[in-house]
């Protein structure tokens, strides 16, 4: 009978490290990222887009771009607390639209920073863009250019903390 060689303890430990390199070069493409977004606007009596005095905003964007989402409009007049907490509102139903988005391309340096989804929807008056931070804490916002050239900027906090 041979005699059995037996390898180090160092050995065996670089041949298991390859052997699982190996396996994870041949694992699953990742899965696709989705951007989940649930935002919204604070409260202004004088109206912060299309008149209306605060919005909402829901969406889901896969990674090509593309996504669906609910913008809602409220033009409630309410009273706020010292904290910025509504004690009194009227009960006007707020009235939602089903929207579509679609990312703009990368056209300048700030694409870096940002990235730019343009809003359609049924009843949107002018054009609307989302802009969403590409990394950081930053809020997102809603811009809107009207027929006449006006553009108006709303700040969008994330309501999913």
């Amino acid at each position: 009978m041979k005699p059995m060689r037996l390898y180090g303890v160092t050995t065996l430990a670089v041949v298991s490290s390859l052997l699982l390199a190996a396996c994870a070069c041949r694992s699953a493409p990742p899965a696709e990222q989705v951007i989940k977004l649930d935002l919204q606007s604070g409260y202004s009596p004088k109206g912060c887009l299309f008149g209306h005095n605060s919005v909402e905003f829901s969406a889901t964007i896969d990674n090509n771009g593309i996504g669906e989402g609910t913008f809602t409009r409220d033009s409630n007049s309410k009273k706020l607390d010292e904290y910025g907490e509504v004690v009194v509102t009227t009960t006007v139903g707020p009235s939602a639209a089903k929207v579509t988005l679609k990312e703009r391309a990368n056209v300048n340096k700030k694409m870096e920073r940002w990235r730019l989804y343009e809003i359609t929807g049924h009843g949107l008056q002018g054009e609307l863009f989302l802009v969403v931070p590409t990394k950081g804490t930053s809020p997102c916002r809603l811009v809107h250019a009207s027929d006449g050239g006006q553009s108006s900027s709303v700040v969008m906090e994330s309501t999913s903390r």
